[in-house]
């Protein structure tokens, strides 16, 4: 193979290794970026991506090969790499995105 028959990796594919022969697909629960470090928004590359990462806390991705995730709606919530999951009684998460359920106020 030469440098002009490299081709990136495909939407929802990585790899983190130069020369590499073939792309690896992120599990669900995590996206496809171009930095190992990119977590803090949950949106990453659509084509050519170089690393897989957790999706962080207050959001998810159910598929396999995702190259973002979506915010947890509001009345929901989820930790790092985690399914978005309904507050249990008692507790609410008011705006979409949460990263934890709070306690309700008493009265």
């Amino acid at each position: 193979v030469t440098a002009g028959q490299c081709l990136p990796c495909p939407i929802g594919t990585f790899s983190g290794v130069e020369g590499a022969a073939q792309c690896s697909t992120c599990p669900a629960g995590s996206f496809v970026t171009l930095l190992a470090n990119d977590a803090a928004d949950g949106l990453g590359a659509s084509l050519g991506g170089e690393a897989c990462i957790s999706c962080p806390a207050g959001r998810e991705s159910i598929d396999s090969g995702s190259v973002l995730c979506h915010s947890c709606a509001a009345g929901a919530s989820s930790g790092e790499g985690q399914r978005c999951t309904s507050c249990s009684a008692g507790t609410y998460a008011q705006a979409s995105g949460s990263a934890q359920c709070f306690d309700c106020l008493s009265g």
